[in-house]
């Protein structure tokens, strides 16, 4: 539209110009004939100027619509990103509350070679004067080495796993272990010797492990 308008204006500027000219004389023609060149030139430039001051608008305006365009994708992008990026936080919070030391891994079993020493196990079990229960592990031929846990296995040394009523609840990287309230009725809490690596320690094919059985009486 600008370049039309444009365009119309300079030609009724330039007839009105041809119109004047046809009446002046010779001489006045070769007067005027220099400023007519210029005339023309300029009006040329005029009209290359308004096409450029056009085409750069509507770049101008392209550029900025592709910018916004732009802009909202990634905006989108980035939400996207970062819902999934909350969901899989969530996710792996959940994992972690049901399926870490409370449900356990089996890791298999170690047969304590001949000749040997074999290790034991004594669980001795406290209540506590405030709240829950105070574990004593008494071990024997067997070192505790948490700093070792989870790496290659080394006879006599390792850790060991927590149950109770048949759920793994934590390793034991030491003598003593408090554990909280338990549940009204029978409990059983069990201990057994674990290397590095989490194998079970076997002797003849049985477990080195020791329970105890725990009776809570509900008060009503």
């Amino acid at each position: 539209m600008v370049k039309t308008r444009t365009v119309n204006r300079m030609s009724k500027t330039l007839l009105s110009y041809r119109l004047k000219e046809s009446i002046l004389s010779p001489q006045h023609l070769a007067l005027f004939s220099p400023l007519r060149t210029i005339f023309r030139l300029g009006a040329a430039s005029l009209l290359t100027i308004s096409l450029l001051g056009s085409g750069c608008g509507m770049a101008s305006h392209e550029d900025h619509d592709s910018e916004q365009l732009h802009g909202n994708k990634t905006e989108t992008g980035n939400h996207h990103n970062k819902e999934m990026e909350h969901n899989h936080h969530n996710h792996k919070a959940g994992s972690s509350s049901n399926h870490g030391e409370g449900m356990g891994h089996h890791h298999g079993t170690m047969e304590i070679p001949s000749g040997q020493p074999v290790p034991d196990v004594d669980l001795v079990v406290y209540q506590d004067p405030m709240t829950g229960w105070n574990l004593e592990i008494k071990v024997s031929n067997f070192q505790f080495s948490p700093q070792n846990a989870s790496k290659g296995h080394q006879p006599g040394e390792g850790h060991g796993h927590l149950y109770i009523n048949g759920k793994k609840i934590n390793r034991i990287y030491s003598n003593w272990y408090h554990i909280g309230k338990l549940e009204p009725g029978r409990n059983e809490i069990k201990v057994t010797l674990n290397s590095n690596n989490h194998q079970d320690l076997v002797h003849n094919g049985e477990m080195i492990s020791d329970t105890e059985i725990i009776e809570v009486i509900s008060k009503n």
